[in-house]
């Protein structure tokens, strides 16, 4: 088994998980959470 590990707060947690258990785009500037797999996101461009 391998543990695989997200730099996520745990408010940016509830958010991820809300949207994956929603099927919801999460629409986001924050490059933590392009790292989990599948998540649906729409990126907002950094500045």
């Amino acid at each position: 088994m391998s543990v695989v590990v997200h730099p996520l707060s745990l408010a940016d947690a509830w958010i991820a998980a809300s949207a994956l258990e929603l099927g919801a785009t999460l629409v986001h500037k924050d490059p933590e959470f392009e790292t989990l797999p599948g998540l649906i996101e729409e990126r907002l461009p950094y500045k």
